[in-house]
């Protein structure tokens, strides 16, 4: 299943495609693909053809954001104090790379790989640059709601990849395969089709009200981009249970998946069945720090490419040649050259070292 590097290469990947444009039409090609109370029909018409505005993602799902960004980080914003203030910067960052480098060819960039900005000097400079995008744009797509209006404006497309599912723009014209279970068609004749082998995928259009309404979203914990990492430590200390299970839990932390949370765990040096009780704050804080290494680095590659996932131009991902653990059971440590072992963790398939990852008994 795409985790947060995947889902969040793929919104980066696909808002030069779509980001400015509007959506004229919604094809549903198999029933259980569109969920939710909101029919496709109601997203076309209730906005005139709604201008997409940008791409991003939550935790796994991706979103295609309709109107102004920061009304749509309005919506998005939760009132628990674990997600940061910065909320708004992880949703739009997609729409702005798609805005300023959509059009541009840069005959220095590795065509596989996706630059990302990784001091903070940088990432506040980022940060600056969306929030003075979003400035710009308050003319442009934002009309004065009022209060119930407010609340069924649909502001946004989420899609669930689940195992197989795919997002990728075509010409005009082009005509569904058959795993295509979705078709967006926008005014310049661009389609964008959800394919999707398993069926196991889906797309709900979201409002202020349906997200009431959806247990899913308002369960969904933070990601650990949202966090710090004492808010990371914090949530997750003195709980029971391994630390592999809590942080592969989607309503503690979002985002993360099987290859990640052992990537993550083998460079803090935590035993994937450690109690998390057991763990230190300093230890916590490191597994933290470690997690948004290897999520970095891995959406630095694309994402990891094991089976089903492509970006949103088909390409690959390549952060598989870098893993340390993940899927090397058998194969000799990168670091020790201690024989990678395998057990079964939360019903995954979890690969660690012994001698770099030791658990420890208090």
């Amino acid at each position: 299943m795409p985790e947060l590097p995947e889902v969040e290469t793929v919104a980066r990947t696909l808002a030069p495609h779509v980001v400015g444009k509007k959506i004229c039409a919604i094809h549903v090609l198999n029933s259980k693909t569109w969920q939710g109370d909101i029919l496709p029909a109601s997203v076309v018409s209730s906005c005139k053809n709604p201008l997409i505005c940008s791409t991003g993602r939550r935790g796994k799902l991706l979103l295609v954001n309709l109107g102004y960004p920061q009304e749509v980080s309005a919506y998005l914003d939760r009132d628990d104090k674990q997600v940061s203030s910065n909320r708004q910067d992880n949703f739009m960052h997609a729409g702005q790379y798609g805005n300023e480098h959509g059009n541009k060819q840069d005959s220095e960039q590795d065509n596989a790989h996706i630059n990302t900005q990784k001091t903070k000097e940088e990432k506040n400079k980022r940060a600056m640059r969306v929030n003075e995008h979003a400035g710009t744009q308050e003319n442009k797509y934002v009309s004065k709601l009022d209060a119930q209006q407010e609340n069924t404006q649909i502001f946004a497309l989420a899609f669930h990849l689940k195992m197989t599912g795919r997002v990728f723009p075509y010409p005009k014209g082009t005509a569904p395969t058959k795993h295509t279970r979705l078709i967006i068609d926008l005014e310049d004749g661009t389609r964008i089709f959800f394919d999707d082998v398993r069926k196991f995928g889906y797309v709900r259009a979201l409002s202020k009200e349906s997200l009431v309404l959806w247990d899913f979203w308002q369960k969904l914990g933070p990601d650990p981009f949202e966090m710090t990492s004492k808010e990371f430590a914090s949530l997750l200390s003195g709980r029971s249970g391994n630390i592999k299970s809590l942080i592969l839990n989607q309503q503690l932390v979002s985002g993360i998946g099987n290859i990640y949370a052992d990537e993550g765990l083998f460079r803090a040096k935590i035993h994937p069945q450690q109690r998390t009780r057991d763990l230190s704050a300093i230890e916590l804080e490191k597994l933290h720090g470690c997690m948004v290494d290897v999520l970095e680095e891995s959406i630095k590659f694309c994402g990891s490419s094991i089976r089903d996932y492509r970006t949103a131009n088909g390409d690959v991902g390549s952060f598989q040649n870098k893993f340390y653990v993940y899927n090397r059971a058998g194969e000799q440590c990168k670091n020790c050259d201690t024989i990678i072992s395998k057990v079964t963790v939360a019903g995954r398939t979890t690969n660690f070292c012994s001698c770099c990852q030791p658990l420890v008994v208090p």
